[in-house]
């Protein structure tokens, strides 16, 4: 989306931007989109799925509040973020941004705030390009149901979400079947 759309340049699983986890091991950024040297700082950003249906967030009424379980991930990023930076000092020359989904495809309040600003940019860089909204007029890749850069790219991360989710299921189930490498038809 950030190489294609925007001409951003990203890199992904950057080591250079770990992030802290909760078991205080660390891991590389999922997405860093670099500043422009100047006025536009490095974005590191952290995707994170949480499932609104498990007895953590449950607790904390998720069943009862709207997006509770993404604003919960949301706030648990941001206090290893806060974490890792107490931990080797104030590092001020990027943003952190997490973008919290939940198993059942909603983004996060957060993560909407986000995907408003990446929309507006992508249309403001179509403008000054002189591009159409079409992308199948401007040569990219799109569907019959997701031609514009909202609909496609939402509809990318709605896949990505359930292949994700797929694959969970499928080591879920193998697990489940110790003895054998797959699913018995009985």
């Amino acid at each position: 989306m950030f190489k294609q759309g925007l001409r951003a340049h990203v890199d992904h699983e950057e080591k250079g931007y770990a992030q802290l986890r909760s078991d205080n091991s660390f891991r590389p950024a999922d997405v860093v989109r670099y500043g422009n040297g100047g006025d536009q700082r490095d974005v590191v950003m952290d995707v994170t799925i949480a499932d609104p249906t498990c007895a953590t967030y449950i607790a904390k009424e998720s069943h009862k509040i709207k997006l509770k379980a993404a604003a919960e991930r949301h706030k648990d990023k941001m206090g290893l973020h806060e974490k890792r930076v107490g931990m080797f000092g104030q590092r001020n020359d990027y943003d952190f941004q997490p973008l919290s989904f939940e198993t059942t495809g909603a983004m996060g309040e957060d993560a909407q705030k986000w995907w408003v600003g990446i929309v507006k940019e992508d249309t403001k860089l179509r403008k000054e390009r002189g591009e159409t909204s079409s992308r199948q007029i401007n040569g990219l890749p799109c569907t019959w149901a997701a031609n514009s850069f909202k609909s496609f790219w939402l509809q990318s991360f709605s896949m990505a979400q359930a292949r994700t989710q797929a694959r969970s299921v499928e080591v879920l189930v193998r697990k489940s079947c110790p003895h054998s490498g797959h699913i018995r038809e009985d």
